[in-house]
C-alpha cells in the first residue's frame, strides 16, 4: 500500500495580507433602527483570540452620494474584549466601547464602513474613497440602488439590511463570526442584530460529506471528496472546513476553508486533483488524500484552526468518514469521529472504487454506517446496487399478555447473507391509512439461511428491535419498498411507488380497502385469528414466500417461527356461520405421508350432528373467494370425497357435529395419482344446512394446508 510521507499540503487560508489591523475583521454593521436610530453600531471581530490591541486602526464611514467620508474614528488605545468583539456605535447600544452619536450617526446608505491601518487625521470629512492601507470593508445600503463608486474601490457585492423586509431589526454580519475573511461582503447575512456576539446561523440545508475517493491508478491523480447539500443545490459553504487527518500520528495534515464557495444545482461540491473532471476546488495534483487508515472531517469553523499537527477533535464536527484499503482499524481516529471504518479495497478494487453514500445523503451526518463501496462518480448520484429479492414472509402482531413477542420475518429465497440496504418497512394504520412508523434496512442483512427478523426484544433470534406493543393489531398493514425511511413521515398516504412487498392484517377486523389497495388484485387480508388463535398463532408463508409478492392468498395460521422454516400443517381462511350460530373449523394430528403407516387425521369440528357433507381437495394451492356467503378456500380445479354424516354428540353444544377423515389413507390408495410427495394439498369442508335459508342451504368450513411427506 502506498501512503505518502507527512508533509507539507497547502492549507487554504486568509493569505498574509489578510492579517494586517491584527486579524480584525468588520463583523456586523447595524445602520438602521426604530424610531430616531439610537442603536446603531459597527462590531469589529478577532476571530475570537480577545483582548487584541487595536492600534494602528482606523474605522471610516462613507457616504455613497458622495463616495467621501463623513466619519472617521481612530481604535488607538481600545482592544477587543476577552471574546474577540469591540464595538463602536450609539451610546444605547448595549457593551459599546466607542461612542460615535447618540442617533443617526451611522448613514442608512447606500453607504459603506471600511477599515484601514492608519490614522483618522487622514480621513477628514469629504475625503474620497481608497484602497490605500485598506483591510475590511462592507458596502450597505437599505434597499437602495448599488453605490458603484464604492463597490469599485472597496469591493462588493453591496449587502442590503432590508432583504428580509425587517431593516430595523436586521444587520448585515458575518454568520458564523469571522465568516469570509476579510474583504468579503459575499459572506455577510442578514439577520436580527446581536450586538458583541456571535449569531445563530439560520438553519438551513445539511452539507455532508457524501464520497471520499484515496486510491486511483497509479500516482493518485483524480482523488477527490464530494460533499452534498442533500439536493438543495446553491448552498453556500461559508463556515465550512474540510479537514484530512493522519491515522499514523491522528493530526490534522490538510485543511480546506469553504468560504466563498457553494454547492451546484444539483447539491454537489467537489474538492480534489486538478485533473479531476468537474473539481471546484482544487487540493493538489497527485497524492493530496492519503490512502488509509486515515480521516475526513467536515467542521463548522475555519481554516486557521486545523494547522497541519493538530489533533483530531469533535469539536463544531459536522461530518466526518474515517477510511482505509485493507488497512486495521484506526481507535484513535474512530474514538473521536465515530465508525465503522470504511475499506475502500471491500471489493479488492480501491484503484476503480470509492466510499460513498448511495444514494447520495444516506444514512445522516455521522453515520459511516450508511457508506457503501463502489465505483467512483464524483459530481453526481450513485446507481444503487440492485435490492435484494426479499418478501415479507411472516408477521405476528398479536401475542399474549401486553403484546412482548411482535415481529416481522422477511426472506430472501433462501440466498443468504443478502444486503438490505435500500430497503425501508413501513407500517401503515387502518384508521387513517397513513405511515404510523418507518425503519430503515441500510446496513443489514438476512442471515445465512435468508431470514431476517424485526421484533420485540424478546423474539428468539431477533435482528433488529423496536419496542414493545409497537406493532398495531389490525386491520393495518406493513409494506416493504426500495426507499429509504426518509421518504415515510409520519401522516403520509398510502402509495404503490418503489413497492416491493405488503401484507395487509386484521384480527377479526372489516377489510380495510384503502390499504388493500397495496395488494395484487383479489388478494385477501389476513386474518390473523382465522384459526381460532390470534394470541398464540403468526401469519406465515407456508412453504417460505410461497404466492410471491403482494399474494397473501398463501398465508396460513399457526405457532410462530421467526427466523425459521415454517413446519407441518397450516390452517387458512375463515368458515362459514351455520344456522346454530357455529363456525366449523378444521383441526389435524400426525403427518401427512405417502408411506407412513399412522393416520394423518384432519377433524371437522363445530360441524350441524347427524347432517351429511364432503371434503373436497385441490393441487392448484389456496383461494379466498367470495362463495354461498362465505369463502372458496380451495383454487379449483378439485376433487371430492364421497359424502358423509358427521356424529351426532362429539362436540360442544349446540353445533356436536363432528368428522374425522384419514388423509394417509387416501395418499397411499393410489386412487388419486397426482397425491404424492412433495405435493401441496390444500382441503375444505363443506356441509349441508337447510335451516340457514340464505339461497345456498351450506356451511363452509376453513381451510387446510399442507406438504405430502415422503
Amino acid at each position: 500500500m502506498y501512503r505518502p510521507t507527512l508533509r507539507a499540503i497547502a492549507v487554504v487560508a486568509l493569505s498574509a495580507s489578510a492579517f494586517a489591523g491584527g486579524g480584525v475583521l468588520i463583523n456586523e454593521v447595524d445602520s438602521d433602527n426604530p424610531g430616531t436610530d439610537m442603536l446603531e453600531f459597527v462590531e469589529l471581530y478577532d476571530g475570537g483570540v480577545g483582548n487584541t490591541a487595536l492600534d494602528g486602526l482606523v474605522v471610516v464611514l462613507f457616504n455613497g452620494s458622495s463616495d467621501t467620508s463623513y466619519g472617521a474614528f481612530d481604535l488607538d488605545g481600545f482592544t477587543t474584549d476577552a471574546n474577540g468583539y469591540f464595538l463602536l456605535g450609539d451610546s444605547a447600544v448595549p457593551g459599546v466601547g466607542l461612542v460615535i452619536g447618540t442617533s443617526n450617526a451611522l448613514q442608512n446608505g447606500a453607504d459603506a464602513v471600511a477599515l484601514y491601518t492608519d490614522d483618522d487625521t487622514s480621513f477628514p470629512n469629504g475625503t474620497a474613497v481608497t484602497a490605500t492601507n485598506l483591510v475590511d470593508a462592507v458596502v450597505y445600503g437599505t434597499g437602495d440602488p448599488d453605490a458603484t463608486g464604492l463597490l469599485a474601490v472597496l469591493g462588493g457585492p453591496q449587502v442590503d439590511e432590508s432583504a428580509n423586509a425587517m431593516s430595523t431589526t436586521d444587520s448585515c454580519q458575518r454568520c458564523p463570526s469571522g465568516t469570509g475573511g476579510p474583504l468579503n461582503s459575499a459572506a455577510f447575512s442578514v439577520q436580527g442584530a446581536n450586538p458583541g456576539g456571535d449569531c445563530t446561523p439560520p438553519p438551513g440545508p445539511t452539507v455532508l460529506i457524501n464520497e471520499v475517493d484515496a486510491d486511483n491508478p497509479g500516482t493518485d491523480t483524480l482523488e477527490f471528496v464530494e460533499l452534498y447539500d442533500g439536493g438543495a443545490g446553491s448552498t453556500p459553504l461559508d463556515g465550512l472546513v474540510v479537514v484530512l487527518y493522519n491515522g499514523s500520528s491522528d493530526t490534522s495534515y490538510g485543511a480546506f476553508d469553504l468560504d466563498g464557495f457553494s454547492t451546484d444545482a444539483s447539491g454537489y461540491f467537489v474538492l480534489g486533483d486538478a485533473a479531476l473532471p468537474g473539481v471546484d476546488l482544487v487540493i493538489g495534483t497527485s497524492d493530496t488524500i492519503q490512502n488509509g487508515a486515515d480521516a475526513v472531517a467536515l467542521y463548522m469553523d475555519n481554516g486557521p484552526s486545523f494547522p497541519n499537527g493538530t489533533a483530531v477533535t469533535a469539536t463544531n464536527l459536522v461530518d466526518a468518514l474515517v477510511y482505509g484499503t485493507g488497512d486495521a482499524d484506526d481507535v484513535g481516529l474512530l474514538a473521536v469521529l465515530g465508525g465503522p471504518q470504511l475499506d475502500e479495497n471491500a471489493n479488492s478494487m480501491s484503484t476503480g472504487d470509492s466510499s460513498q453514500r448511495c444514494p447520495s445523503g444516506t444514512g445522516g451526518p455521522l453515520n459511516s454506517a450508511a457508506f457503501s463501496v463502489s465505483a467512483a462518480n464524483p459530481d453526481t448520484d450513485c446507481t444503487p446496487p440492485p435490492v435484494a429479492d426479499v418478501l415479507i414472509n411472516e408477521v405476528d402482531s398479536d401475542t399474549v399478555g401486553s403484546d412482548a413477542l411482535e415481529f416481522i420475518e422477511l426472506w430472501d429465497g433462501g440466498v443468504g447473507n443478502s444486503d438490505l440496504t435500500g430497503l425501508v418497512l413501513v407500517f401503515y394504520n387502518g384508521a387513517t391509512d397513513t405511515v404510523y412508523g418507518a425503519t430503515d434496512l441500510d446496513g443489514l442483512s438476512t442471515n445465512g439461511s435468508g431470514f431476517f427478523v424485526y421484533g420485540n426484544a424478546a423474539v428468539p433470534g431477533v435482528d433488529l428491535v423496536f419496542p414493545d406493543n409497537s406493532l398495531q393489531n389490525g386491520a393495518d398493514a406493513v409494506a416493504l419498498y426500495a426507499g429509504d425511511d426518509t421518504d415515510f413521515p409520519f401522516g403520509s398516504p398510502v402509495t404503490l411507488t418503489d413497492l416491493v412487498d405488503a401484507f395487509v392484517y386484521d384480527t377479526d377486523d372489516v377489510d380495510d380497502a384503502g390499504l388493500l389497495a397495496l395488494l395484487l388484485p383479489g388478494e385477501p387480508q389476513v386474518n390473523e385469528r382465522g384459526a381460532n388463535d390470534g394470541t398464540g398463532h403468526s401469519s406465515q408463508r407456508c412453504p417460505n414466500g410461497a404466492g410471491g409478492a403482494r399474494v397473501t392468498s398463501e398465508y396460513v395460521q399457526a405457532l410462530p417461527t421467526p427466523g425459521s422454516n415454517c413446519t407441518g400443517p397450516r390452517t387458512y381462511c375463515t368458515g362459514k356461520t351455520s344456522s346454530l350460530g357455529c363456525v366449523p373449523f378444521l383441526t389435524f394430528n400426525g403427518t401427512p405421508s405417502a408411506t407412513n403407516t399412522g393416520p394423518f387425521q384432519v377433524v371437522v369440528n363445530d360441524l350441524l350432528p347427524n347432517e351429511f357433507g364432503f371434503m373436497i381437495y385441490g393441487i392448484s394451492g389456496p383461494s379466498n373467494l367470495n362463495f354461498h356467503g362465505g369463502k372458496l378456500c380451495v383454487k379449483s380445479p378439485f376433487a371430492r370425497w364421497l359424502p358423509v354424516k358427521a356424529s351426532a354428540s362429539d362436540g360442544p353444544p349446540p353445533c356436536t357435529g363432528r368428522l374425522v377423515k384419514n388423509l394417509n389413507k387416501r395418499i397411499q390408495s393410489g386412487i388419486d395419482p397426482f397425491l404424492t410427495v412433495g405435493q401441496k394439498f390444500n382441503a375444505q369442508f363443506r356441509q349441508r344446512d337447510a335451516a340457514l335459508n340464505d339461497g345456498f342451504n351450506d356451511i363452509l368450513s376453513d381451510g387446510l394446508r399442507l406438504v405430502i411427506n415422503p
